[in-house]
């Protein structure tokens, strides 16, 4: 079972209990408790730190999710995940994976380097990732080569030759002495991703809820989602619209959009997905389309506080404000168009929900429910009270 699922097995274990237990992140599970090993942001720095003492005159730029090196004024981004993969299985063998990751940098820059002014030499190679416009890279003014994919959504085009320790980051200059279209690029791109790995789309299911992901789960996870047939193949997998999220480069998963508990559990895990991502992309959700593969933003509703402890709210909000209030809910629905919830262990709000819903009642013409409901967080079902 894959670890990211995790966190959505510690949520959906909570949705029967009061506190529900913290979320377990992949992050926490990438060692045992009792070996302190570095993170994906510490490896990369004794990398620079070594490749500096040995090459003063190459460049680099240390971000967040990745690390830039210009080596004669060409952009690269240093590609430690591999190794990094190796050490978190083998912490004992971190000054040869050191070592050898250094190695590989040196063997690419002097004897493998591309002529990335020949568009012959670079379109076997050329990839495109999945990054949004806040996690736009930058390095020493460069304008790096892109296209737009879907709102904040962007392509960013690589040349990544599967032998490197490096993808060489493509600039608009670079591109301008190719005299080649802008779409043809793109559709190189793509045509490149979908023939790098064979892709498939797994699943797994744990207390009720039953997650999608494509695979691999490498460092085209997220961004092979751009692909059309892949959409598709993953909504007809799942026989249903998904609510997808794309939280990290190598990670791109989702849950039956009818399926509004499992959609409940999803909407919470996924941004705490992101924000453990060594390679964030972004928190946001997406709705994809069973029938045409589009892909279009899916917005979580926030509940309304109309009094301290209680939120207007509309059926498709339950889910999420009972995440919010960990616990059961009391709901009114005294008209078609009104309705507001408490938790059920909130004594102060169900009084002032039912005085409201006293006054509600008296003023509509057609009542829908005299009586309050109860929501229930394990199942997502509505009942009498």
């Amino acid at each position: 079972m894959r670890s990211f699922l995790l966190g959505l097995v510690v949520l959906a274990v909570g949705c029967a209990e009061s506190p529900p237990p913290p979320v377990v992140t992949p992050s926490a599970l990438a060692s045992p408790v009792a070996v302190k090993t570095l993170t994906i942001q510490e490896f990369r720095a004794r990398v620079v730190e070594r490749v500096q003492t040995r090459h003063p005159d190459w460049k680099f730029e240390t971000k967040p999710d990745k690390v830039i090196v210009t080596i004669a004024g060409r952009p690269m981004e240093l590609i430690a995940e591999r190794s990094y993969a190796l050490y978190q299985s083998n912490p004992e063998k971190l000054e040869g994976l050191l070592a050898d990751q250094v190695a590989g940098m040196e063997e690419y820059s002097s004897q493998q380097a591309p002529d990335l002014e020949k568009w012959s030499a670079v379109a076997p190679y050329l990839m495109p990732s999945l990054v949004t416009k806040e996690h736009f890279p930058s390095s020493h003014g460069q304008q790096f080569l892109s296209a737009p994919f879907q709102g904040d959504l962007v392509l960013l085009f690589y040349y990544d030759h599967p032998e490197a320790r490096t993808r060489s980051m493509l600039t608009k200059e670079i591109a301008k002495g190719w005299k080649v279209d802008t779409a043809v690029i793109r559709q190189t791109a793509l045509k490149n991703l979908a023939a790098r790995e064979p892709i498939n789309v797994g699943h797994d299911e744990t207390n009720g809820v039953t997650v999608y992901h494509l695979e691999p789960d490498d460092d085209y996870g997220a961004t092979r989602i751009i692909l059309p047939e892949v959409r598709l193949k993953m909504a007809r997998e799942a026989g249903d619209d998904l609510v997808v999220g794309l939280p990290s480069r190598d990670l791109a998963w989702g849950v039956r959009a009818s399926d509004r508990r499992s959609v409940q559990v999803f909407s919470q895990a996924n941004p705490g997905t992101f924000e453990e991502a060594t390679e964030p992309v972004t928190p946001r959700l997406y709705r994809l389309d069973n029938k045409t593969g589009a892909l279009a933003p899916f917005k979580v509703e926030k509940p309304e506080a109309i009094a301290p402890g209680l939120y207007r709210v509309s059926e498709s909000g339950l889910p999420n404000l009972a995440v919010q209030e960990k616990d059961d809910l009391v709901v009114w629905r005294p008209a078609k168009d009104q309705m507001w919830a408490c938790a059920a262990g909130d004594p102060q709000a169900i009084k002032t929900g039912n005085d409201l819903a006293v006054k509600t009642l008296l003023q509509v013409p057609e009542p829908l429910h005299s009586s309050p409901l109860r929501y229930s967080r394990k199942t997502g079902k509505l009942s009498e009270l």
